[in-house]
């Protein structure tokens, strides 16, 4: 029987029953709608958690972050809550509500995790433990090094890339990320998971540069998996010494049969991302804001407590300082009396009176900006409270602080380093830390003394490791093998098997070389293989055993084997010492950090405002819960993970305040949170619904909220696609009626319809295309060719966007362009590179012309991270294109109204108008807005062009990339340009709009020069083309007497200017003449500008003999 995550588009189990082939199941899906929430299924939903495996718990804080061996293995799915609750197995709705978040991140995590160690494809060969590291340095020794928790060093052998000359840019390069979970693999199995904590780069010839291959350091949760690891180390590290300086491969080979190694795999390098926000769900006891939040209603207490009943406006022109009455809101009032429209007025009122606020804000509608005169608002009314300002995104989050700054808000402390704003530096934590705060004395004395006992763990740490990496000997100090054979019972045979007998007279027995035999002889005998001696045979007492035999006469590998056992045995209370120390030194590294953090706590509760993403505020919890902001306000709440959302409140406790205040930003019509596992999302059918979030699950539940109403940035145009599709009452601004048309073109907004197969259409693999990136050759080439056609109106790089919903297109598009348009770079986000397969980005950074940031780049992004933002002229490539209908993310609602509503004054779409109507699931998107562009005429073949110069000439429709070059070779007309230019040429291009003026078409001019060169008299004719300077007239003229009497032959003009000029002249005259130089009173042939010079040199060999009597040969 199959499972109900396997089959996620079926409404149920029964339904699949009738269905024989995997096209039928298509058509089938096609055929009905997809519902958000699903009858649980008996099969999988309704068996509860527990029991699955050795990390199934009912209990969701008992469960272990990093999935075990054991749940890996589990081919049982694992219980997740339906969104409709209806196999839910806890009867708290608060607590209910944090297992749902919880069990549905992990296994976003959990999946891409297993999908990485299945796959295989992020492997490294040979991986070996060698070495332990307990600095964050990443070294292992020296004083003052900043200790962190024990790892151990794992060593991998080199991998080829196939850009940059082979080798991997470890700087820019994502592989063995810091923070990232590998798995230790051994036949394609997993035996041991561990965490990448050092990931050093910058030292030539050390870790990931080292010789013999990448190092990294890991550290494994388990004490099975620290126990098994130390032991390997003891075993590779010598030998792992060999292998590195070995240059005989055969021999290399060798040394490295005798390692214990492994297959590392990159299981999860985004991990470190989700640690957080999981340990932050399993620390909370309960859910603030509860009533709002779990129960999804309004508390009843109307405005939160700790706002006043009036509150004044900035005194400011918009705002013109004016009074609001919170219980006696008056929405006319504040409209006449500020700049704010209706929906603002209702939108500020919904925020200031209600615990938890929701305010929708359709793109264009100024989320920001409400949001930072709430923050405004709130600081300058409520001295004493602290506000949370949360994004999901570094930039967003930039953007909100960038807006306080400006309304002069200084008291601001930002969490995390990722910031790209310059005018946020100086409000960095980090920053902040390094020059505002410092430990009391007492903290800083608990700091010095933990440091110190740090040290003295760390040098313990290194002796036990030296102890229990050290061979097994017949005698050692702290006890070897004799000792061992002597104190169990069961050895005691093997001690009289290696002893050395004593002769019958009680003399020591005298070996081959006339000496004494140490009481170890035999043993190290033995452990070299050898066989018992046959002149000891004699000195023997007893008739040898038949295990006496057998031990002797072993081979090697169970020698070596039972040495290890025994040195196991032996080992065994240094190894327990030993995890007694690395347990205290932790415990140590732990008290240390927080020492440390006591100067962040500090920081963030003299700031009134602090600013955090998602992520970072999770990261940074425990600080946060310290400093108990009372306010959190959430930027593009519609894009954030519930769960991130919830990591951020505050609950209340002994050291923290319960978070009073939540305000909720965004739009869920717009882009949902990102889900790695697909089965997980909404649109999957399958009824989790995790990437619904905290904003959306509340405005659907009917919570109180507002809709901001009028938008600033589309011309009406464009925005009619959003009215049409999503928001029927949203207005225009007036201000953007008032756009000018996009020049070069007869209409604003443009579908470019067209029916070229996307790349690999011919695919028969392919039925949905969710989780496969794509690409289209033909749009990637329209897409360029009007890229390079709007910068030819005059429009600036910085002006054009070309969004796709696919990262494979960007990367196509930045090929070609570097290609067909030389003088123009690409640009592509962090955010899209870091979706891109590495080798890919890798050949785009080393491109000479892929240059992020300079003038002349044209962003090119992904519609997923192009949300929040917006430009003047937006190109859209749709990619998809075929027989099927299959439009993958296009027949996503939320992601098309992102698409449609980025650009302000022209929007021009390419894609395939037949496969967007055969989509049974995608044509109820887009029939609506096809029609719409065929009812304004705006659906096309191709794009329709103008020309600027001359506007009563005929549209021209360009349907083939060739035909931009060929009917609009320079974004004008196929006319002359005929313009007279200042130097008197005419202009040799074709019809141009841009450099009206021509002064760039002078500077190329390359008709011969109609100007006299300066100073000349004679009006010779400059030999130069018209671009170059002039210079001095090199024109031949007749014969010329010098001042010294000699006559020039062939001068140019400019020589001969006037009299200085031909008294230069002659100072580079070469007639020769016999002259008598008075320093050495040779008389020797030479040119007269020789003879008359200040210092003549004389051409004679010098002659005189030198003090070893040879001839000086100098002249």
């Amino acid at each position: 029987m199959r499972r109900r995550s396997d089959i996620p588009e079926v409404k149920t189990l029964c339904n699949y029953l009738f269905l024989d082939k995997k096209e039928d199941l298509q058509e089938y899906n096609d055929l009905i709608d997809t519902r958000s929430e699903r009858v649980a299924c008996w099969v999988t939903d309704l068996v509860p958690p527990g029991n699955r495996h050795d990390n199934d718990y009912p209990n969701f804080r008992d469960i272990q972050l990093i999935p075990t061996l054991n749940e890996l293995a589990c081919e049982e799915d694992s219980w997740l809550p339906l969104a409709n609750g209806e196999n839910s197995v806890i009867n708290d709705p608060a607590i209910r509500l944090l297992d749902s978040n919880f069990r549905l991140l992990r296994e976003d995590a959990v999946h891409s995790i297993k999908t990485n160690i299945n796959e295989q494809t992020r492997i490294w060969k040979n991986a070996r433990i060698i070495d332990v590291n307990c600095t964050g340095s990443g070294q292992r020794h020296g004083k003052g090094k900043s200790m962190s928790s024990l790892s151990f060093v794992l060593q991998v052998e080199p991998r080829a890339m196939k850009v940059n000359g082979g080798k991997i840019d470890w700087g820019n390069s994502r592989a063995l990320p810091q923070g990232g979970v590998v798995a230790l693999c051994h036949d394609g199995k997993p035996v041991r998971m561990g965490t990448i904590t050092i990931r050093n780069h910058e030292k030539s010839g050390e870790w990931l540069n080292s010789l013999g291959g990448p190092k990294i350091s890991v550290t494994f949760d388990s004490e099975e998996d620290f126990q098994q690891s130390l032991q390997e180390m003891g075993q590779n590290m010598f030998i792992n010494e060999k292998v590195v300086k070995c240059l005989d491969n055969v021999q290399r080979d060798n040394f490295m049969e005798q390692l214990k190694t492994y297959d590392l795999i990159e299981a999860s390098d985004s991990f470190f991302s989700y640690k957080p926000i999981l340990q932050a769900l399993q620390a909370m006891e309960g859910v603030p804001l509860s009533d709002e939040i779990v129960h999804m209603r309004p508390s009843g207490s109307g405005r939160p407590e700790y706002l006043p009943p009036r509150m004044k406006m900035p005194d400011v022109k918009c705002f013109n300082g004016f009074e609001c009455n919170l219980d006696n809101w008056v929405h006319s009032e504040v409209t006449s009396n500020t700049s704010l429209d209706q929906s603002q007025t209702e939108a500020l009122q919904h925020a200031l009176t209600s615990r938890v606020a929701l305010i929708q804000g359709p793109p264009g509608t100024g989320k920001t900006f409400i949001g930072a005169l709430i923050a405004r608002m709130i600081r300058e009314n409520c001295p004493d409270v602290k506000i949370l300002c949360v994004c999901y995104t570094n930039h967003a989050l930039d953007q909100f602080l960038e807006n306080l700054i400006n309304t002069g808000e200084k008291s601001i402390a930002r969490i995390g380093g990722r910031s790209k704003s310059e005018r946020l530096k100086p409000y960095q934590l980090r920053e902040l830390a390094k020059h505002k705060a410092k430990l009391n004395r007492e903290s800083s004395l608990r700091l010095n003394r933990v440091i110190a006992q740090l040290h003295n763990h760390h040098e313990a740490i290194e002796r036990l490791i030296k102890e229990v990496n050290t061979p097994l000997e017949w005698d050692t100090p702290n006890g070897g093998a004799r000792s061992l054979f002597k104190e169990e019972d069961e050895y005691e045979e093997f001690l009289k098997f290696l002893s050395v007998p004593v002769s019958e007279d009680g003399f020591q027995v005298i070996g081959p070389k006339n000496k004494a035999l140490k009481s170890g002889w035999l043993w190290e005998h033995w452990k070299g293989g050898g066989r018992y001696p046959e002149w000891l045979r004699n000195y023997m007492k007893d008739i040898p055993s038949q295990r006496f035999h057998f031990f002797w006469n072993s081979d090697q590998t169970d020698r070596a084997d039972m040495i290890e056992k025994w040195r196991q045995e032996v080992l065994y209370d240094t190894r327990i010492e030993l995890n007694n120390e690395v347990v205290k030194f932790n415990d140590l590294h732990k008290e240390k950090q927080a020492i440390i953090r006591e100067k962040d706590i500090e920081i963030l509760k003299n700031a009134r405002v602090i600013g955090a993403t998602t992520n970072g505020a999770a990261q940074s919890r425990e600080i946060l819960s310290a400093t108990s902001a009372d306010v959190v306000i959430v930027e593009e709440a519609g894009e954030v993970l519930e769960a991130h959302v919830l990591a951020s409140l505050s609950e209340e406790s002994s050291h923290s305040r319960e978070t009073k205040h939540l305000i909720l930003i965004g739009d869920h019509k717009q882009l949902r949170p990102k889900a790695e596992n697909y089965r997980l999302t909404t649109i999957s059918g399958s009824g989790y619904n995790f990437d619904c979030s905290l904003f959306e699950r509340l405005v659907l539940s009917h919570l109180p909220s507002v809709m901001l109403q009028v938008q600033h940035r589309m011309r009406p145009s464009i925005s009619e696609f959003v009215r049409v599709q999503t928001y029927p009452t949203l207005q225009d601004h007036p201000s953007v009626t008032e756009y000018p048309s996009v020049r070069g073109v007869s209409s604003d907004v443009v579908f470019i319809d067209h029916e070229k197969a996307e790349d690999g259409a011919d695919k028969r693999n392919d039925i949905d295309g969710h989780n496969k990136t794509k690409s289209n050759t033909h749009e990637a080439e329209i897409c360029i060719e009007i890229v390079r056609y709007l910068l030819l109106q005059g429009y600036r790089h910085d002006q054009i966007v070309i969004l796709t919903p696919y990262v494979g297109q960007i990367g196509k598009i930045v090929r070609m362009m570097q290609t067909k348009m030389k003088e123009t770079t690409a640009y592509i986000s962090e955010l899209d590179l870091n979706e891109m397969d590495e080798e890919e980005v890798h050949e785009l950074e080393n491109d000479k012309n892929n240059g992020a940031g300079k003038g002349k780049s044209v962003r090119c992004a992904s519609v997923d991270n192009f949300q929040g933002e917006e430009a003047d002229l937006i190109v859209i490539s749709l990619v998809r294109s075929n027989v099927r209908g299959n439009i993958g993310f296009l027949k996503e609602e939320q992601r098309v109204n992102v698409l449609l509503s980025r650009a302000r004054y022209g929007l021009f779409i390419v894609g395939s108008a037949s496969t967007l109507q055969r989509s049974a699931k995608g044509r109820k998107v887009w029939r609506p807005l096809l029609k719409m562009l065929e009812d304004n005429n705006q659906l096309m073949k191709g794009l329709p062009t103008v020309c600027v110069q001359h506007p009563n000439d005929d549209i021209i429709e360009l349907m083939k990339p060739k035909d931009f070059r060929k009917v609009r070779p320079n974004g004008g007309c196929s006319r002359p340009c005929d313009f007279r230019m200042t130097c008197g040429h005419v202009c040799p291009q074709m019809c141009h709009f841009i450099d009206k003026e021509h002064k760039i078409a002078q500077k190329k001019c390359m008709e011969p020069c109609r100007r006299f060169p300066p100073n000349c008299h004679l009006n010779h004719a400059c030999p130069k083309p018209c671009n170059e300077e002039c210079g001095p007239c090199s024109e031949r003229v007749d014969p010329t007497l010098l001042p010294c009497g000699h006559i020039f032959s062939s001068p140019r003009c400019h020589d001969i200017r006037n009299p200085d000029a031909i008294k230069k002249l002659s100072r580079k005259c070469n007639e020769a003449i016999n002259f008598k130089f008075a320093e050495c009173n040779h008389t020797e042939e030479t040119t007269c500008a020789n003879a008359r010079s200040p210092s003549p040199k004389c051409p004679a060999i010098c002659g005189k003999l030198l003090d070893c009597q040879h001839p000086c040969g100098n002249r």
